[in-house]
Formats: structure tokens, sequence, C-alpha cells
């Protein structure tokens, strides 16, 4: 049995539908079953249980999820081990960040430090936060800049917080609260939403958000950003929530902007693993550490 089956078999476990898990797998179905059941032969008992229509583990598949995890971790662990061996070998860096983070002058900082040090290569990356936590987590990337979420932070990182903003609500400028100073989330849980992409950070956070505050939000337009959301705002009707900084670049005269109590406050977090980091990406730390804005007394 390979580790590459016991992967299959982790993702499938995890995921309960073949379909999601083969996708992810850049697999088929009927591969992915194929390979299911021949684990199961070679273990000797069923992983699954096929009475039920939902996808659910036995017993003994329970049990041996966890031995694949630890496996699966393993591997990741020493391949990430490698990889971070070999670029270390060339002092070459790999720096990721999100699109977020460049409202709290990580471009001009990030400059700054490649102009000072013009003979490092350096490769910049652009993705959504997940995927970059698990590049760092994996060794394929060294250090990257994210917007954390408030609710799930990071684990398993070294961390360094060089930003701090707060939540904010984005109203149309006519709308009943725009005079307000503040207002708590629970006052909008009879309006209609309109956010970037639900299933990605910022927006998984906002809706996190409204859930801590007691209420699921009704979600009237799902898949604008920046301008595009803020002007849909002010000409809908629909309220919509966003950090401090973004929400000042992209305000407009048919929008206000009201604090949110109480405080829901995120940072800009640089993360990395120390124990792989070359001289070069020490460096890099530990000159955004000197320029750090955020006071980790506010957390």
């Amino acid at each position: 049995m390979t580790i590459e089956q016991m992967r299959e078999f982790v993702i499938l476990a995890e995921e309960r539908n073949y379909l999601v898990a083969a996708d992810m797998l850049y697999s088929t179905q009927t591969t992915l079953s194929r390979h299911i059941m021949a684990m199961e032969k070679e273990l000797g008992f069923p992983l699954f249980n096929r009475s039920t229509k939902r996808i659910e583990l036995t017993q003994d598949g329970s049990r041996f999820l966890v031995y694949a995890r630890r496996a699966m971790k393993l591997q990741d662990d020493y391949l990430a081990e490698i990889e971070w061996a070999k670029r270390s070998m060339s002092e070459a860096l790999t720096v990721g960040y999100n699109a977020l983070v460049t409202f709290y002058h990580f471009t001009e900082k990030l400059t700054s430090f490649m102009m000072d040090m013009p003979k490092i290569p350096i490769k910049i990356v652009e993705d959504e936060t997940e995927l970059l936590i698990k590049a760092v987590l994996n060794g394929s990337c060294d250090i990257a800049f994210i917007q954390e979420d408030p609710f799930h932070p990071v684990e398993g990182l070294d961390k360094l917080y060089i930003a701090s903003d707060t939540l904010v609500a984005v109203l149309p400028a006519g709308h009943r609260l725009s005079g307000c100073e503040s207002l708590q989330l629970s006052q909008l849980q009879h309006e209609k939403f309109a956010i970037g992409f639900e299933d990605k950070t910022p927006s998984s956070v906002f809706v996190e958000a409204c859930r801590h505050a007691g209420f699921e939000p009704h979600i009237g337009r799902n898949g604008l950003v920046g301008p595009a959301l803020f002007s849909w705002i002010g000409s809908s009707g629909c309220v919509g929530l966003e950090w401090l900084s973004p929400a000042l670049n992209h305000q407009n005269e048919r929008t206000a902007i009201i604090n949110v109590k109480p405080t829901i406050r995120s940072y800009t977090t640089v993360i990395y693993k120390s124990r792989r980091l070359s001289d070069t990406g020490r460096q890099l730390i530990e000159y955004f550490s000197s320029e750090s804005q955020a006071r980790r007394d506010e957390k």
C-alpha cells in the first residue's frame, strides 16, 4: 500500500463524496472507487459502510484514518525538508502574499527590502490565504503575508504581526443607520448582504462575524469585490462588511462606513517556519519586525 493510496482514502474520508474527492485528486470516481476497494482487500476489512446513501466510515475505517493521516503528515514533512534544503543552498526566497495586505504598506516595504538586497533572487507569488498557509506548511513557500482570520487563527507556524485593522459596516448613504457612529452587527440581521466570494477569505470571515452575532446573513449578492462591491451597496440597498483600510479606499458618495461594536480586529500577519528559513529569510523577518505597526497588546 502506498502513501498516495492513503492520501486518497483520507481525502475521501474527509469529503464524504466520491465526485468531490476525485476532483481534488485529479482523478475519476471509477478510479478512486477501484483504489479504495484494492486497499480494503489488502487490509482485510471494509473502510466505508456502503449500506447507506451517505458515505460513512466503518469502525475499522475510523481507526485506520488516524494512521493514514500520520503517514501523510510524515511524507509532507520530509518532502518539505527536502524542498527547503534545495532552496536554502541558493539563498533564493519565495514570498507569498494575499492581495488584501497591499492596503497595509506591504508592497512599499517589500520593495525597499529588495532594493537593499539586489543580488538575492526573491520570487513573489500572489494567492488565496488558505493556499498560502498550506504552501508555507508544506515548504513550497518560505514566507507569506496574509490577513489572518480572527475566528480561526493560523496554527503550526511562526507568526509576526505587522498591522491591524477593524471590521466596519458599509451601508447605503440613505440607510436608517447610516448616521450612527457605531452599531451592533445584530442590528443588520434582517438586511440583505452583498459580499465577495462566500467561500473565500475575507468574505468567509464576514459571514462568521454575523454568526457570532447570532444570525445567519441573508446574502443578496455574492462575488463582488473592491469598488464594484461598494457601487452595488450604494445603488441596491444591500449592506456589507469590510476592513476599515480597504473600506476607506473604496468608499464613494453613496455609501457610509460605520464602526462595528464590539470591535472585531484582524491582523496582517507574516507566517513562516523559523527552522527552515535561510539567512535571507531571517533578514526579511527582522526587517519587517523593525517596521512593524501592530500592537500585540491590542489583541
